[in-house]
């Protein structure tokens, strides 16, 4: 009672890697985003129907159980950007990035997939394994992506690696 939402996922994810899901009344865009940026696998919002939180939580139990969750050991490589995720670390030309969990989860599954496009829906059913509810996260992607531009590209107006196919989505490639 002492601690709101955010401070305990936050807290949480600084020592765990553990399934989070904030259950709350906040729902504005803001706090959807926030909630993800800081490590929540899921985000829901009251009222909400039980079988569907139930639902949610059996989807993440089975991501966990399947190894999402510190599982993984490959070294993305796309050019001069290196995504390791056993240290939760980016190096772009030579100089480390710090990145909110949201963006390295986008950025890891991006640079496993170079040169594919990928639609905002299959994004965020891929790296978030929920579906994409128009009107709610619409934004939450352009988001992730233009502050990930903003951490890894020279030139976050003219980007090298994280580019926009119009009309279809995003996809990372080498420059």
């Amino acid at each position: 009672p002492y601690l709101d939402g955010f401070t305990a996922c936050r807290t949480i994810r600084e020592e765990s890697d553990v399934p989070i899901v904030i259950l709350t009344a906040r729902d504005g865009p803001d706090d959807v985003l926030h909630g993800f940026e800081l490590g929540a696998d899921d985000y829901v919002t009251k009222p909400f129907h039980i079988h569907e939180l139930e639902a949610r939580v059996q989807a993440i139990l089975r991501r966990a159980e399947g190894g999402r969750f510190r599982a993984r050991s490959r070294t993305a490589r796309v050019g001069a950007l290196e995504v390791e995720p056993r240290g939760h670390r980016v190096v772009v030309r030579g100089e480390e990035v710090q990145l909110t969990p949201m963006e390295f989860e986008l950025l890891y599954f991006l640079a496993t997939h170079p040169g594919e496009v990928f639609d905002r829906e299959t994004l965020f059913r891929q790296v978030w394994g929920r579906e994409y509810e128009y009107g709610r996260e619409t934004n939450l992607i352009d988001v992730c992506v233009r502050r990930l531009r903003e951490k890894i590209e020279q030139k976050p107006s003219q980007p090298e690696y994280l580019r926009t196919v119009r009309g279809v989505g995003y996809k990372i490639e080498s420059p």
